[in-house]
């Protein structure tokens, strides 16, 4: 017996993945939500798989919190 799954996921990891060596520096912007976390996750997994040695900084963006610097 064979199981058959419809697992759209799959199509999607089946995508190119990015070099990771070609950059000396990745940016990631987070807001706190799902799809930055998602980001995260997987730049965290291709750095080792990739063998990826620059630099990662991840920029937190709070949407709706002004800046001290900021003048209105």
């Amino acid at each position: 017996m064979q199981l058959t799954l419809d697992m759209p996921e799959l199509k999607r990891l089946s995508q190119p993945t990015p070099n990771l060596l070609a950059y000396n520096l990745i940016v990631i912007c987070r807001s706190a939500g799902k799809d930055g976390l998602a980001l995260l996750v997987y730049v965290t997994e291709q750095i080792p798989e990739q063998g990826y040695r620059g630099r990662v900084v991840i920029l937190h963006n709070e949407p709706g919190v002004l800046s001290n610097a900021c003048s209105i």
